[in-house]
Formats: C-alpha cells, sequence, structure tokens
C-alpha cells in the first residue's frame, strides 16, 4: 500500500478503487478524483471506476463498474443518473435527478430516505451511461423507466415498493 493510500485509509477519506491494466488498483479520494475525472471527461473520453456505497441500489450496487461521459445541459433530465463533486464532504456523488429549481438540480440516491440535495448545473461532472454488475452489462434504471424511478425515489415510495417486491418474490420463491 502506497503512502498516500495508507492516508487515504488513516483519515477514511472516501476513496475509488480503479483497476489497472496490470491487474494492481489505483486509491483515488476527494479533490484529487474530481481532478482526475474532469480531465477525462473534458477530453470528451469516457470514465470508469468501481461504485462504492448502497445508495442507489438496486440500480447501482457496491462494488459496479459505472462508464461515465461527458454531459451537456441537454443530456440532463429527470431520471438521468449524474456524477457530480460534494464539495462539504470532499468526494464524488452519483444520485439520479428528481427535479429541477431554477439553475439548480434536485438529485437524490435510489435508496436513501429524506429530501434531495440541490446541485448548481455547473457542479455535474457527467452522468452514468453503463453499468456492469459481475462481468456483465445492465441496463435497467439507465432507460426509459428511469423517469418513473426519478418519481418514485423523488416522493420516497421507491425503499417500501422494493421492500414489498422483495416480500412477495420471496413468497413465490418458496410456493414453487
Amino acid at each position: 500500500m502506497s503512502q498516500s493510500q495508507k492516508n487515504n485509509f488513516n483519515n477514511h477519506e472516501p476513496a475509488e478503487t480503479f483497476l489497472l491494466d496490470n491487474g494492481s488498483e489505483l486509491l483515488l479520494s476527494g479533490e484529487t478524483l474530481r481532478d482526475m475525472l474532469c480531465d477525462v471527461l473534458n477530453k470528451g473520453t469516457l470514465f470508469r471506476f468501481k461504485a462504492r456505497g448502497s445508495s442507489m441500489s438496486p440500480f447501482i450496487k457496491d462494488g459496479d463498474v459505472l462508464t461515465i461521459c461527458p454531459t451537456q445541459q441537454s443530456d440532463i433530465k429527470n431520471g438521468t443518473i449524474v456524477v457530480y463533486y460534494h464539495k462539504i464532504l470532499n468526494k464524488i456523488i452519483i444520485h439520479r435527478i428528481v427535479g429541477k429549481q431554477n439553475s439548480y438540480y434536485a438529485v437524490k440516491g435510489d435508496n436513501t430516505v429524506g429530501t434531495a440535495d440541490l446541485v448548481y448545473e455547473a457542479d455535474i461532472l457527467g452522468r452514468v451511461s453503463g453499468v456492469r454488475r459481475n462481468g456483465k452489462i445492465t441496463v435497467f434504471g439507465l432507460g426509459p423507466e428511469r423517469f418513473m424511478i426519478s418519481l418514485l425515489t423523488r416522493s420516497c415510495f421507491l425503499i417500501p415498493l422494493k421492500i414489498r417486491l422483495r416480500k412477495i418474490l420471496h413468497l413465490l420463491v418458496k410456493r414453487f
């Protein structure tokens, strides 16, 4: 483990792991991660990294590999999953657009309770264009269903709906 990785670990900073071509991992966090992400996206190149956390579950899970692409204002609509830098928390956050108020976007994790955060348009760094889970591409949550997911997330109905569906599926599986 490098000294910077040890410092990140000891300071409990949020960090992202990047798989390198040689099989090793690179650990980045905070402003360093933001700067790298911005540099790559500003060149029009895709950026991939491993997601950490459960705030977007079940559509993005801990360990999924996300593809981030550059975005323009016309790409940002309700339901779009965006990447932004949270200055106070000093970390990159990936959440879904659930509304717009003036030049701010309301963003919220699909698996979070409470109110949405307001993010200034200029603070949105990119959008999620792909999700790989266990080596397979998953698209659910990125297509047209994203509008309904956005509505359910904003109104805090997604989590209770997810719990009920899980119970129904469990009963169906037990039955067969």
